[in-house]
């Protein structure tokens, strides 16, 4: 017992001068006000032991969560799974609605299901005999099936709100909703988002979009005064998390913790030697995000800086043949909905090397799309413009209106060849990896040191799921299928009649053996490079 809580006893015993009864109130009194001594020393969390026969209760990581869920400010808790979040937000439910009875809480997870479950849980928790001993005037005897309360539905719980005190306000002391919920008309003093996502909330950009709408709405509907606190795992960069963060709508109210920190678990329960077999048996990626809130281990990376360089400088003695890729938005009406452009050249007569002259990314409707790709042309004079198919024909159609308006003659001058390239089926982790990501390992394909938004788009390209930030990443990665001498029989998604040289039909043997040496730099040998 601190100072500060003897003192506290001190008074209730002077109060009292009972100290069977000062010492019920003290229990209230730090129930109320000590939501980590409420989990360890009431709910009994310092006596609960794994299979393991370790403790369950962590003060290192423990209190402090605690002391994040009991405040009264906006807080982001990102902690790794089986680590106890949703057990101390539940206890901080409780406290509240000991607290206040008039209390407006709403829960929030990723189903119904699951929500429903907490609040089941949440009714255990005040129903327990040390609660109702120390608050007898707020949990009555729940009764059977918990009837004996004013509310106790699947949805909904209010334990007793006493009429003498005030009119009650229509919500309930606790009402869950799973995220496919609709709300409407309920307003809450304090809003918990327990888990709100998981791994299959983040495969497709629809389903990140549909979280972060869900989100926007709640905040449409929020009282202004509300606190919000938000418990969860990461599971991609671009997951509502993520945006949460990045727009600091908490401020800077946010933990993210990882399992193994400094080299150590930041949860006693766990052994390094646990949390190697989780990650033998969970896999890099499942580990990384669930236990590590890593959104891109390491192992999964398909880029690593630092990448290949040049300065940009194109010599005078140097004869480049330009080449244009563009991966167009099918439209600019959400936030995503980007062009990706690149700019690249090859040297004539040393055509081993591809070099990034631009990689950007435009939002442009698809007449201006045209009209810029056009001026693209006219300054660099390219040789191909690869276009992502099926996109590709509708601009194409723009592209040549703008071209007949700038040549109106019909002479052709800026007219190049245009390569529709389909995706295929091939997943785009696999297909980007074999094209940009050989070159760049191989050190055949060099950038200039300004591409920040390429470079940034390959060290957060994910592989294990379809949406990424990655329009300036296509882009790049179509280069190298448009450049016509970088083994095109390699791309069974480019359309035959493209191709002029005679590669066609060629199997990828064929081409090693009887490719020009000059293409490669003299450096071809059968089998390898």
């Amino acid at each position: 017992m601190t100072l500060s809580e003897q003192h506290r006893y001190d008074l209730f015993l002077k109060e009292t001068k009972d100290p069977e009864l000062a010492k019920k109130l003290y229990v209230r009194w730090k129930i109320l006000t000590d939501l980590y001594w409420f989990g360890s020393e009431v709910y009994g969390l310092n006596k609960a032991k794994g299979l393991n026969g370790r403790a369950r209760l962590d003060p290192h990581i423990h209190r402090p969560m605690a002391r994040d869920l009991q405040d009264d400010e906006d807080q982001l808790l990102i902690y790794p799974r089986l680590h106890m979040k949703t057990t101390w937000a539940k206890l901080s439910i409780v406290q509240r609605v000991l607290k206040n009875p008039f209390a407006r809480v709403g829960l929030w997870s990723r189903t119904s299901r699951l929500v429903r479950k907490e609040l089941s849980s949440i009714k255990s928790i005040l129903a327990l005999p040390v609660v109702r001993e120390h608050f007898p005037d707020r949990v009555p005897d729940p009764g059977k099936n918990f009837n004996g309360w004013q509310k106790s539905t699947a949805d909904e719980l209010t334990v007793f709100r006493n009429p003498d005190e005030g009119a009650a306000p229509q919500e309930n002391q606790v009402e869950v909703w799973g995220i496919e919920g609709t709300v409407t008309g309920h307003h809450y003093d304090v809003h918990y988002y327990d888990d709100i996502i998981n791994e299959q909330s983040v495969t497709t950009p629809d389903q990140i979009e549909k979280v972060i709408t869900w989100w926007q709405h709640i905040q449409a509907i929020k009282e202004l005064s509300a606190v919000e606190k938000m418990t969860g795992t990461r599971y991609h960069l671009r997951d509502v998390y993520g945006m949460i963060m990045s727009e600091r709508h908490f401020g800077t109210n946010y933990s993210v913790r990882r399992a193994i920190e400094n080299g150590k678990p930041i949860y006693k329960f766990f052994s390094l030697k646990d949390l190697a077999n989780l990650k033998r048996k969970m896999g890099n990626y499942a580990f990384s995000t669930q236990m590590m809130n890593d959104v891109l281990p390491a192992e999964d990376r398909l880029f690593h800086p630092p990448y290949p360089m040049w300065d940009g400088v194109v010599k005078a003695d140097d004869d480049h043949i330009y080449y244009i890729t563009i991966d167009p938005a099918p439209t600019v009406k959400g936030t995503s909905d980007y062009t990706g452009i690149c700019i690249a050249s090859v040297i004539a007569g040393k055509k081993d090397r591809l070099y990034f002259h631009k990689a950007y990314r435009v939002k442009l409707t698809a007449d201006k799309l045209a009209a810029h790709i056009v001026d693209l042309v006219l300054r660099y004079r390219p040789k191909r413009v690869g276009i992502e198919l099926g996109l590709q024909q509708a601009l194409q159609y723009l592209i040549n209106i703008n071209m007949r308006e700038r040549d109106p003659t019909g002479s052709g001058f800026i007219r190049p060849q245009f390569v529709p390239l389909s995706i295929g089926k091939e997943k785009k982790g696999d297909r980007i990896n074999r094209t940009l990501g050989a070159f760049i390992r191989d050190n055949r394909a060099l950038f200039t040191d300004d591409m920040k938004g390429l470079f940034y788009q390959m060290e957060i390209f994910n592989p294990n799921t379809r949406d990424n930030d990655d329009d300036i990443v296509d882009a790049a990665s179509m280069m190298i299928q448009t450049v016509e001498h970088f083994a095109p029989a390699q791309w069974p998604n480019i359309a035959d009649h493209q191709f002029t040289q005679g590669f066609s039909g060629y199997t990828v043997d064929d081409f090693f053996k009887t490719a020009p040496k000059d293409w490669w730099g003299g450096k071809f040998v059968y089998g390898r490079v």
